[in-house]
């Protein structure tokens, strides 16, 4: 995991792995309305590859990260995601023409090249995120997830109720002021 801590806190965990295809898959689910960033934490890999990301199944973003061009700490905003919103990671790899998903069903081999740890921290932002990690060799490689790698934060993003309130809450307090320094300036002129 190269340039990441793991956080001892457990409820800093910002993301839920689910199944998608087979018990190992690791799909992320956004847990709730947030702002989704990446971040692109490099990787060992020997080969030209590029990170790319699918949201709810649809295609792939058009390459987020290149391991051979993208500076370390690069930020890629999804921008604001609905909770149950899905996140499929690709690692597609210009040697070999092969492209890795973090859906095993979808992997030509039909076994896991990624690894997602949620809970970590890093240089490139406050709070915790989830590392995702690629392994980019056919039948899995030496299996140590650190060809390319990426770490996705999310941000909440305030409900329209929770804006709703927030708004009526201020006018109410603005009224209760205006209400009373009224008040204040009336009393001044009958004395």
């Amino acid at each position: 995991m190269g340039k990441l801590k793991l956080s001892l806190s457990a409820a800093a965990v910002a993301a839920v792995m689910t199944s998608a295809g087979s018990a190992s898959a690791a799909v992320i689910t956004i847990p709730y309305m947030s702002i989704v960033t990446l971040y692109f934490d490099g990787g060992d890999a020997a080969f030209h590859e590029a990170l790319k990301v699918s949201v709810n199944g649809g295609s792939p973003i058009a390459t987020t990260f290149d391991n051979k061009t993208t500076p370390l700490g690069t930020p890629f905003s999804l921008g604001a995601l609905a909770a149950g919103a899905t996140l499929t990671f690709l690692d597609h790899v210009y040697n070999t023409g092969l492209t890795w998903s973090s859906n095993d069903a979808a992997n030509s081999d039909g076994i896991s090249h990624v690894a997602v740890t949620p809970g970590v921290t890093s240089p490139y932002f406050s709070g915790t995120g989830s590392y995702v990690g690629f392994e980019d060799q056919k039948g899995g490689g030496d299996k140590d997830f650190n060809d390319i790698q990426a770490l996705v934060t999310f941000t909440p993003v305030p409900e329209l109720s929770t804006w709703g309130m927030l708004v009526a809450g201020f006018g109410g307090l603005g009224y209760a002021a205006f209400r009373r320094s009224r008040k204040n300036s009336l009393s001044f002129v009958g004395a």
